[in-house]
């Protein structure tokens, strides 16, 4: 078996040896094949070495000719490169050129146009020249025949808006010293009574406080302290209301009717200070006066106590009076507490004038724009034209015909006027006498006959001839637009509520200004028809300039009025706080007086009802007098305050309003009763066993 294993082993063996023989053979045949291509190509490497150094000879040959041909084409590019600089420079010297040449001529044309120019205004000039040397020959003779020129300076008092807001300043200030009286001698009063009322009720203790060696400067001291305290925190109060309250209630008021920025709130130190000084000097007087008499005293007269004033005679007069012992009574109590009475009377009497003079200024406003455009102007509009255009008055006459609109034709201008002393303006309106009744009514200064243009000199407003001291058969100055002065004579005084107007009839007119008056104004009563749409029809006709709306004239006058309304609340708050401070502690001073007396009534068997009638009857004829006393002085006042707010062109209704009597005399009633109310309502609480101290 192993021979077999190797004889088949050997046989493998000898197999692969025949293969590998076999191999090799093919091997070195591919062998002898490779070296025999190996030296053909070995030939043929010989053969192209040989070839390649012919090239390399050929190729060296030819790069020496192309280098110097390069070097050639670099100089030629390089000299093309030089022209082309030189070319480019030529054509921008040549563009430069004609650039020139073109401005030389746009120069020239200018020159030549100029030329004309100068030469056309030359001979203008020249012909001006002479017209103008002509026309020098001429003034020079002119003024060889006239005298001085007159020259008119205007300042400030001649500008509207100056004298509104100067006017309006100068009311401010009337009226706070108006008013500033008014508070300075009720304040006077209450200082008088307060510390009055504490002196005669520690009269004893006073008299003991001597007794004990106490100076009266020591024992003036309390009530000095006690006068000056109170005042100076109500001046200091005073003085901030004023301040944060008063003074942008007066600039709400008046800011819209001006176009400049709204004033801020100003503190002035100096007012403050003298308002501070003299309120403080007021309290020390007011004191000095009350305890005048305590110190006088000796303290023997005062620990003795106050002997109660016997003002009814008693015996058979007395029984014989024809006045109840109830009434009798009253006066008493009155009579023996004088200094109070009064001082309550004076402050209701105060807190009614107040209301008295904000009611008159509110109801006289609203009369005089019912009156200025009910009684005095009835028409609705005023249609302004230019004169200079001929057919202006014909063609607005034809549209307010064909429109149903009654109409007249008047001529009305301003004018500046003089009455001798200062220079000031007014519209001069001029008409047919028998025209203006029915449109302008014009009363005397009593406000009662229909007063007429004559035919000579002119009307002038009532506040005219106040403020201007014109009197019929005075002469005034009217002045044209180159200030030539006319005088004429004044021939009649009439009302007028809202600004300075003159009246002069056609013939007047003519005597004053030696030319008839040019009509350039219709005054027009609408009927009903719209006032817009006439002025839409009316403004593209020739020599139209306005169409004023007598409603919305009065509308803005009425928005100004309604600034009363303000002044109106502050009145009836100052009234009130006033009746509070003052009558609160008056009447409380009056309950704790009269706290025994109404005890012991009470124990004896009066209801609380007739307990609170009898306190009240003395608070009743206080409050009652008071308003008897304060509706006439209110009135007084109101008319001085009313005459105060009058400016140069406005004019207020006078006449006492009753309704001012009425509203003034309920409101001071109401704050009376509440406050006496809130007095009286502690009689409920009285304790009667009270009655025994």
């Amino acid at each position: 078996a192993e021979y077999e294993r190797g004889r088949k082993e050997f046989e493998e063996k000898k197999a692969e040896l025949e293969n590998a023989k076999q191999e090799f053979s093919e091997k070195k045949a591919e062998l002898e094949s490779g070296r025999k291509e190996f030296e053909e190509k070995k030939a043929e490497l010989e053969t192209a070495k040989q070839e390649y150094a012919e090239k390399k000879a050929e190729f060296d040959s030819g790069k020496q000719e192309f280098d110097e041909k390069k070097a050639e084409l670099d100089s030629a590019k390089q000299e093309f490169s030089e022209k082309k600089a030189e070319l480019e420079d030529a054509k921008q010297q040549l563009a430069e050129k004609r650039q020139e040449l073109e401005d030389g001529r746009v120069k020239l044309e200018d020159g030549r146009r100029e030329l004309e120019e100068k030469q056309a205004e030359y001979d203008s000039g020249l012909v001006t020249y002479r017209e103008k040397r002509d026309s020098l020959d001429q003034l020079k003779e002119y003024y060889k025949e006239i005298d001085s020129a007159k020259w008119t300076v205007l300042d400030n008092s001649s500008n509207g808006s100056f004298i509104y807001a100067q006017s309006n300043s100068a009311n401010l200030s009337s009226l706070s010293s108006t008013f500033s009286i008014l508070f300075v001698a009720i304040a006077a009063l209450v200082i008088y009574a307060s510390v009055a009322r504490m002196v005669d009720e520690q009269s004893i203790l006073v008299g003991t406080t001597k007794a004990l060696g106490f100076y009266n400067k020591e024992v003036m001291a309390k009530y000095l302290i006690f006068g000056v305290r109170s005042t100076l925190l109500g001046v200091i109060a005073g003085i901030l209301l004023a301040y944060f309250v008063l003074q942008t209630l007066c600039l709400n008021m008046y800011a819209p009717y001006y176009t400049v920025p709204k004033a801020p709130p100003c503190f002035l130190l100096g007012p403050s200070v003298l308002l501070f000084v003299g309120g403080l000097a007021l309290a020390v007087a007011a004191v000095l006066i009350a305890s005048y008499s305590l110190m006088k005293s000796t303290a023997v007269t005062l620990m003795k106590g106050k002997e109660p004033k016997q003002l009814f005679k008693t015996g058979k007069s007395a029984s014989s009076s024809s006045s109840s012992l109830y009434t009798r009574l009253i006066l008493l109590n009155m009579g023996s507490d004088l200094t109070r009475v009064i001082v309550t009377i004076v402050s209701i009497a105060g807190c009614c004038i107040l209301l008295m003079v904000g009611f008159t200024l509110k109801f006289g406003e609203d009369r005089i724009v019912q009156r200025q455009y009910g009684e005095v102007m009835t028409f609705d509009a005023e249609l302004t034209f230019d004169p200079d255009n001929p057919e202006a008055a014909e063609k607005l006459k034809s549209l307010l015909d064909s429109s149903g609109v009654e109409s007249i034709l008047v001529y009305q201008d301003n004018h500046a006027f003089s009455d001798g002393d200062s220079l000031s303006a007014c519209k001069l309106i001029s008409a047919e006498p028998d025209a203006l009744p029915g449109w302008y009514n014009l009363r005397d200064e009593n406000n009662e006959s229909l007063v007429t243009e004559s035919e000579h000199g002119v009307l002038i407003t009532k506040r005219m001839h106040e403020t201007l001291a014109l009197n019929p058969g005075d002469t005034i100055t009217f002045y044209n637009e180159s200030m030539s002065a006319f005088p004429t004579e004044v021939t009649g005084i009439f009302n007028n509520y809202f600004g300075q107007l003159s009246f002069a009839s056609q013939s007047a007119f003519r005597e004053i200004f030696g030319t008839d008056p040019v009509p350039n104004c219709f005054f027009i009563k609408l009927n009903g028809y719209s006032i817009n749409v006439l002025r839409d029809g009316a403004r593209w006709l020739p020599g139209f300039i306005s169409l004023e709306d007598a409603a919305a004239r009065r509308a803005q006058i009425e928005s100004t009025a309604k600034a009363m309304d303000v002044l109106i609340v502050v009145m009836i708050v100052a009234a009130g706080l006033m009746a509070w401070f003052i009558l609160d502690n008056l009447s409380g001073s009056y309950m704790l007086h009269k706290k025994k007396e109404l005890t012991v009534m009470r124990v004896n068997g009066f209801t609380t009802k007739e307990c609170v009638r009898y306190a009240a009857s003395e608070l009743i004829i206080t409050t009652v007098l008071g308003i008897l006393i304060g509706v006439p002085l209110g009135a007084q006042i109101g008319y001085r305050v009313i005459r105060l707010t009058e400016q140069s062109f406005l004019q207020m209704d006078r006449t006492l309003d009753i309704r001012s009597v009425i509203f003034s005399a309920l409101i001071t009633a109401v704050f009376a009763l509440i406050i006496n109310g809130r007095a009286l309502s502690r009689i409920r609480d009285l304790k009667l066993s009270d009655a025994a101290n």
